[in-house]
């Protein structure tokens, strides 16, 4: 054999037997975690049925906090960390005697942690009403914050912790106790729990709540070409590409134009 047809053979070999695995560690090659695997997939609650469900699962239990904060979160969208965040007096007005009343078009304006932008949220007349009964079955006061932990914060937490997560974020050790907002990742536990004990098959978190407000605004609003512009405004997102994608609605739109897709070819059927 020549040496030609050897080195040509031996170059063949290296093809098929090349290994596609890079030798060099990710993080050597300037490569996170987070690019390397694709961030869990946290869906919106898109059945109504499962967020009627979620919110009798919490109220079933007793859990008042949770079930305040799970339809609070659906109705005004607001990212989870300013959510956390809200007091009682933002939600309402104290009276004269003391009496705190959530009156109609009860509603605040915050500033956006992530973004420092100001965000006018106003509560849906469900949401009023949940607030106000959590707030009397809570004996709140009117300075209070309306989500305290009763235990301070969650030991596996990172933002109690420090340190980066799965993603490579870094988080400041925040330690939170007892009578202080509960933190995000407690949040994102109790939603977790809540769909492994009914079964849901799909996951969430402390994302599901933001994306159920858009994906609902979406479907009820669908014919209003205004709708969109105004639920990327409210997400504070800056595409509307981005809201689409955020809220789950283009995955709806994908599988709606994939099923409509025919090219009128015999596809010979066998009947049982």
């Amino acid at each position: 054999m020549s040496a030609v047809v050897e080195r040509k053979e031996e170059q063949i070999s290296k093809l098929i037997y090349f290994n596609p695995k890079p030798s060099v560690p990710a993080k050597k090659r300037g490569v996170t975690k987070s690019k390397q695997k694709r961030k869990r997939n946290i869906s919106p609650i898109r059945s109504l049925d499962d967020v009627q469900m979620i919110s009798e699962y919490f109220w079933d239990k007793k859990q008042y906090r949770n079930w305040c904060l799970f339809n609070v979160g659906i109705a005004t969208g607001l990212r989870a960390s300013d959510l956390l965040k809200l007091k009682v007096s933002d939600m309402s007005y104290c009276l004269y005697n003391g009496k705190i009343e959530v009156v109609e078009d009860a509603g605040t304006c915050i500033v956006e942690e992530k973004t420092s932008k100001y965000r006018e949220i106003i509560l849906t007349p469900e949401a009023r009403d949940i607030v106000e009964t959590y707030i009397r079955i809570a004996n709140l006061e009117y300075d209070d914050w309306m989500f305290p932990s009763r235990q301070g914060s969650w030991k596996k937490s990172l933002r109690t912790n420090g340190g980066d997560g799965k993603t490579g974020i870094p988080h400041i050790a925040e330690p939170k106790k007892a009578g202080d907002p509960i933190d995000v990742d407690s949040f994102a536990r109790i939603l977790r729990n809540a769909g492994k004990d009914l079964g849901l098959n799909y996951k969430i978190a402390s994302h599901s709540c933001r994306k159920t407000f858009g994906y609902r605004e979406m479907c009820l609003n669908k014919d209003d070409n205004q709708a969109l512009s105004w639920i990327q405004g409210q997400l504070n997102h800056s595409s509307q590409d981005i809201t689409l994608r955020y809220v789950g609605f283009d995955d709806d739109k994908a599988k709606e134009y994939y099923k409509k897709t025919f090219y009128g070819v015999n596809t010979h059927s066998l009947e049982d």
